[in-house]
């Protein structure tokens, strides 16, 4: 008898971590289907299934896999636009991923956050988000490029406050980053576009000529003709116009323009500009 009850008892506990087992399994499986959905833009139908997700854990709020569902949920919902619901499912989120010293995911859930105060134009409290994501960050993250698109968010808030100097800097860092690794990063044009567009407003026009070349030389070099590659050329032709008063130089640039990106959304203002500059309007 005591045989038939122990055998019960191990019976009972392999039933009970096998059903821990698929509960984790289906949870991973929901999770990443609402991040897909996400990825295709179909938002609502994402924020349905995490719904009946979370609906399914019942009492059991605190665990490792709960803050992960709530994780998902904070990424569909910024992009829902409903920033408030997105700060509070993350900070739902950090509660449990700190109590688990889970620091990755801290960190994730601290940019979040940053995140959705970002789009409620609450940008101190983004900055704030932003720094202890990236100091969080330092921490344990080897990815390079992960640690500069995080000192490069931090530099665009600070460029929002009107804080140029502490921009450029921050930037700088970022930049820094960037070059000591041999990996080639996404949005290293996007870099030097907003260091050009800094110093032109500090009026270094040295410089922001020289990072708006390396925007355009980065663009066509990576792909051809990236979407950045027309900023970066419209804005050596501003420099050259607006700024160095270089006005045949200017006109050549905005020439070049109009054949490389004649799509582009800043054609008419260049087409606009080649004329004025050839005396058509004169």
């Amino acid at each position: 008898m005591k045989k038939l009850l122990l055998c019960l008892i191990c019976l009972c506990a392999n039933l009970q971590a096998q059903e821990v087992s698929i509960d984790s399994n289906y949870v991973n499986t929901i999770n990443s289907q609402t991040l897909q959905l996400r990825q295709q833009g179909k938002y609502t139908e994402a924020i349905k299934l995490n719904d009946n997700l979370l609906s399914s854990f019942k009492g059991d709020t605190s665990s490792y896999y709960f803050a992960k569902t709530l994780h998902a949920r904070s990424r569909v919902e910024i992009d829902l636009g409903t920033y408030d619901a997105a700060i509070t499912s993350a900070k739902r989120s950090k509660v449990i991923y700190d109590r688990l010293n889970l620091k990755s995911e801290v960190a994730a859930m601290e940019n979040i956050i940053g995140v959705g105060f970002y789009f409620k134009s609450q940008l101190d409290s983004t900055l704030y988000y932003y720094n202890r994501s990236y100091d969080l960050k330092k921490q344990f993250e080897k990815d390079t490029i992960q640690l500069a698109i995080s000192i490069f968010n931090i530099g665009i808030v600070h460029e929002n406050l009107g804080k140029y100097d502490k921009a450029i800097k921050t930037y700088h860092e970022a930049e820094s980053l960037l070059n000591s690794t041999t990996e080639k990063a996404v949005f290293m044009s996007d870099l030097y576009v907003a260091l050009s567009n800094l110093y032109r407003k500090r009026n270094n026009l040295y410089k922001a000529r020289s990072y708006a070349q390396l925007a355009l030389k980065e663009s066509v070099e990576k792909y051809g003709e990236d979407i950045l590659g027309d900023d970066a050329l419209f804005l050596i032709g501003t420099i050259y116009e607006d700024r160095l008063n270089e006005k045949e130089k200017a006109k050549e640039v905005y020439r070049n323009f109009l054949i490389q990106y004649p799509g582009s959304n800043k054609a008419a203002e260049a087409r606009k500009r080649f004329r004025t500059l050839r005396g058509d309007f004169l």
